[in-house]
């Protein structure tokens, strides 16, 4: 298939999967799968920035056998591979075909994978921060090549539309929440006030009545 042909079957498919989704959970995980069928990547995980803590936070990891190991995950957002492509906002790609990736042997205790090819790139638009970072491991068929890199970068432009769409529909459904909490409190100060000025009239009321009984 030559180039033009993969870029637009990329970029197809991840329009046509992502874009009438509004789960970010869901998003994420489609963006990591299509990111690695478009590369051929045999293994591959999702990081999402957070920026009060400047770290990069795992989410999700294909296959899923390996997912137990970096549950819970999180790296400094300027740390590794990862964290280098964040702040720099530039792929990168990294082949080792000697015995596999040295530099951050935790990844192997993680996962049981030995990284002989890697291609990481930012989740971002242009001109914007990233919003995140993907990284893939091991191309079925040789190494990752510029070609690829072309293919993710184009990719990466739809996927990291798709993560700002649901990020605000959740922002809007908190903030639709949070007026519906405003909404009940305001009904309530309102009858707390109504209650408040009925009291002192119904204990008026209730003296009379006690008076004339007596």
């Amino acid at each position: 298939m030559d180039q033009s042909s993969r870029l637009l079957d990329a970029v197809h498919l991840a329009t046509r999967k992502l874009a009438s989704l509004d789960d970010l959970d869901v998003v994420l995980q489609e963006v990591l799968q299509i990111c690695a069928e478009a590369v051929g990547a045999t293994s591959g995980t999702i990081y999402i920035h957070e920026p009060s803590t400047r770290t990069l936070h795992f989410r999700y990891v294909i296959p899923k056998e390996v997912a137990e190991g970096i549950q819970m995950w999180e790296v400094a957002d300027d740390f590794g591979v990862a964290g280098r492509v964040f702040q720099s906002g530039v792929l990168e790609i990294s082949n080792f075909p000697r015995g596999g990736q040295k530099e951050h042997p935790e990844i192997r205790e993680r996962t049981g994978i030995d990284v002989k090819s890697m291609i990481t790139l930012p989740l971002q638009i242009a001109d914007l921060p990233p919003v995140g970072v993907v990284q893939l491991v091991n191309k079925a068929n040789g190494e990752f090549t510029e070609q690829d890199a072309m293919v993710l970068d184009t990719v990466s432009d739809v996927s990291t539309l798709a993560i700002m769409h649901s990020r605000l529909m959740e922002e809007s459904a908190q903030v639709a929440s949070l007026q519906g909490m405003g909404r009940a409190a305001h009904d309530l100060s309102n009858k707390a006030g109504a209650l408040m000025t009925f009291l002192p009239q119904f204990e008026e009321t209730m003296h009379n009545l006690r008076v004339s009984l007596t």
